[in-house]
């Protein structure tokens, strides 16, 4: 009999056992999910580069998906910011493997903190501390000046209005603007001419060099949490601008640098 109830005390522990540790799995998995969730601003080592905190590179994240779940671990999709000349990424990461922790640097970086509203609007202030959230206006030129027109041609080459939702917009803005000593349109060998197309023997040719910032504005996308980012480059060009043979003025794009572009996260 003293064997029987031993044999019961014994299952009866064991079946504790099991039952306290599989609600200690659930609790873990359970504070797991709620730790992130879409639109949290965090810090990330997707290649988990090493283990100890001192030596590991943190990269600024968005959480925009949360990931499977499973033995305590939680995943998350994110977006890590724009670096240097590199736009935004996509990585995934898993807690419990030193790759993602909150962002600590939120209030000094103007960042929002984890777990506020991912929809919540950062006030001016925050707004200037993280970068350009915005495009400028474009330059207008609307007068009769040849100066003028000549940036009106140029602006039509580059400017962009949305068209939709997803469309980007483009708005460009005028550093410097020259006009050079005129000359007659080169025809060139073979047809080709250093003007461009579409002037002929006698053309005055204006010849324009300008530096100017195109910047293209990339809207988000609401249900993955993606706010969109902002990109901008600086170019440095040349146009040949004249009347072609219907009487209408053109600008044609000659020699020039196209600058490098450089992404922030809105």
């Amino acid at each position: 009999m003293k064997q029987i109830n031993l044999r019961q005390l014994v299952t009866l522990s064991l079946f504790v056992i099991t039952l306290f540790a599989l609600a200690l799995t659930a609790l873990a998995q359970g504070e797991e999910q709620a730790i992130y969730k879409v639109g949290d601003r965090v810090e990330v080592d997707p290649q988990a580069s090493a283990m100890a905190s001192k030596f590991k590179t943190w990269h600024k994240a968005t959480v925009t998906r949360i990931g499977p779940v499973g033995g305590g671990v939680h995943g998350y999709y994110v977006t890590v910011d724009s670096e240097n000349d590199s736009g935004p990424t996509d990585n995934y990461v898993v807690t419990g493997s030193n790759m993602i922790r909150p962002l600590k640097e939120a209030t000094k970086s103007g960042d929002r903190k984890v777990n506020e509203d991912p929809d919540e609007k950062v006030g001016p202030e925050k707004e200037q501390s993280n970068g350009a959230i915005s495009c400028p206006p474009s330059d207008v030129a609307t007068s009769k000046t040849q100066s003028d027109i000549f940036k009106s041609l140029i602006l039509a080459q580059y400017v962009h209005k949305s068209q939709s939702e997803q469309d980007p917009t483009a708005t460009v803005t005028f550093q410097t603007f020259k006009i050079g000593m005129t000359h007659t349109w080169r025809a060139g060998l073979g047809g080709y001419s250093t003007d461009g197309p579409g002037g002929r023997a006698g053309t005055i040719v204006y010849p324009v060099k300008t530096v100017f910032t195109v910047c293209t504005d990339v809207p988000g996308y609401k249900p993955s949490g993606f706010r969109g980012w902002i990109k901008t480059r600086q170019d440095s060009n040349e146009f040949s601008c004249f009347k072609n043979e219907f009487g209408e003025w053109q600008c044609n794009l000659g020699a020039g640098t196209t600058g490098t572009e450089k992404s922030v996260n809105k």
